[in-house]
């Protein structure tokens, strides 16, 4: 029996902790990294689609100050946000470029457009990280705004040189 208590204990510790209001059991790396936003304390928007994109998502780089909060909403019920999506969205945040989410909301509990997504994340240390806006399933892909905001950082986001230039073809 301690046997079990015990594998059971340690299956429950390395679960990653997400940061978030509500479920984030839809969490996954990203792919790739798409554009990079720069955080301020008030509210910003960048909007997109995610339709016809590499798994139905797209990833932000952007540069955070260790310790400090930064917001990332797509529910227009958040205060200040100017957001929202045509789908059930989930937003993530992992370590640049694309690594394991350290933060993600799939749906916000106190929203009235219902499964759309806000997530509160502190920063673990100063450096880029991506936050990437995605579908619940499989086919859920659409357009949507997206506030964030947080403490501005002093460098500028990171996106891979080669990236841009194949980027700068297809756009």
């Amino acid at each position: 029996m301690k046997a079990v208590a015990s594998v059971l204990c340690c299956l429950i510790l390395a679960v990653p902790a997400f940061a978030g209001d509500g479920d984030s059991s839809f969490c996954e790396p990203c792919l790739n990294v798409d554009g990079a936003i720069s955080p301020t304390p008030v509210f910003q928007q960048v909007s997109g689609t995610t339709v016809g994109q590499p798994n139905l998502e797209y990833t932000y780089s952007f540069c955070a100050v260790g310790g400090a909060t930064y917001e990332f909403a797509t529910c227009p019920d958040v205060a200040g946000c100017g957001c929202t999506a045509s789908y059930d969205t989930a937003i993530s945040v992992q370590p640049f470029p694309c690594g394991i989410p350290s933060g993600c909301n799939d749906d916000f509990p106190n929203c009235s457009l219902i499964f759309r997504s806000h997530l509160v994340w502190t920063a673990p240390a100063s450096g880029n990280y991506s936050v990437t806006i995605d579908g619940f399933s499989a086919t859920g892909a659409g357009t949507y705004t997206m506030g964030y905001r947080g403490a501005a950082c002093q460098a500028t986001p990171v996106e891979p040189a080669s990236w841009g230039s194949l980027k700068a073809q297809y756009e």
